[in-house]
């Protein structure tokens, strides 16, 4: 099985609700940067602690170094210090409770075999921690340390459920049987553990869901022209959690085109004689809201994805000019 495949669960929230992101993004992607390299180094030495039975504290000082899968020459060197010791520390006492719970071993950093569940050969991944009790309480817990400030929410998170499918059908395949399923996200710098449950046949429902869109996903890999209109009314479908980390989201023209219709088509026309009323209460204007964020991440990453292309020369008539921005101060207090 792959080191990295292709519809790895990790980016299971993007490629399910838009099967085409897998191929727009092929050869774009950034890399890594210092937060991701953190969070290598925080799954790292929390793995080394469950494993060696000890705590995170005695890996302090340590310094590990991560190579930008992309770019060789770019590397973080991050030493671990008593904050995140103290932080996926949290997480080791999580695990090793719930594994004195259910009364069973902890499967760390357990690699799933998801080329069945998804219908694809060469697909899989591995989870940081897994719980199987299948004697008294009939339990599958899958555990993930999510190290960033960012919330990432529990329920019916993709990433957790394609954890739990493969280990489900490879548990089932050697004679267990379960009543509940369970996962779990551990965010210890948002003081955060949140689980969720479902039943096998819920987890498996679910699976059949994944299945299709990875099928479409392999489709459009295989399109022709990933420029075309068809492959944009097929394959691509805009949305704030798929788009959020999509490198793509700059150039994507779908998410464009969904931008261009939610704000653009709000404005009437001047040349218009007759004025449009402005849709009114709260049902519109939490519309309107839950929206705002997508957008407003679109105009950063296109910004971003401009200057970008400035410094390479590959803007004609803009250039990037040493120097700083002016100290602002008031005119008339």
């Amino acid at each position: 099985m792959a080191g990295h495949a292709l519809l790895s669960p990790s980016s299971a929230h993007r490629w399910i609700p838009c099967p085409g992101s897998i191929a727009l993004s092929a050869g774009h992607s950034d890399g890594g940067n210092i937060h991701a390299a953190t969070g290598t180094v925080a799954h790292l030495i929390s793995e080394k602690a469950l494993t060696d039975g000890g705590d995170t504290s005695a890996y302090i000082g340590e310094s590990h170094t991560i190579v930008n899968e992309e770019d060789a020459s770019e590397s973080w060197t991050i030493e671990v210090d008593e904050e995140m010791a103290g932080y996926t520390q949290v997480y080791v006492d999580y695990v090793r409770r719930r594994a004195a719970e259910l009364g069973c071993e902890i499967g760390i950093e357990y690699r799933v075999e998801l080329s069945d569940v998804l219908a694809v050969p060469d697909q899989g991944g591995t989870a940081d921690a897994l719980l199987i009790d299948d004697m008294l309480s009939a339990t599958l817990e899958v555990a993930d340390l999510k190290y960033g400030f960012r919330q990432v929410e529990a329920a019916r998170n993709p990433q957790l459920m394609l954890y739990a499918l493969g280990a489900l059908e490879a548990a089932e395949a050697a004679g267990s049987v379960f009543e509940t399923v369970i996962g779990t996200i551990v965010q210890p710098r948002l003081d955060q553990i949140k689980s969720f449950e479902m039943t096998p046949a819920e987890l498996r429902e679910f699976g059949k869901e994944a299945q299709q869109a990875a099928l479409k996903a392999m489709r459009a890999i295989e399109h022709p022209d990933p420029v075309s209109r068809d492959f944009h009314a097929n394959f691509l479908v805009p949305g704030e959690k798929q788009c959020q980390w999509c490198p793509r989201k700059a150039t994507c023209p779908a998410l464009a085109s969904f931008v261009n219709t939610q704000v653009f088509d709000q404005f009437d026309d001047v040349s218009e004689p007759t004025v449009k009323p402005v849709p009114e209460g709260a049902a519109t204007l939490k519309l309107y809201h839950d929206r705002v964020a997508l957008i407003q991440d679109w105009c950063k990453a296109v910004t971003a994805e401009f200057y970008a292309h400035v410094e390479r020369g590959e803007m004609p008539g803009f250039k990037l000019v040493p120097g700083k921005r002016g100290n602002r101060a008031w005119k008339d207090e």
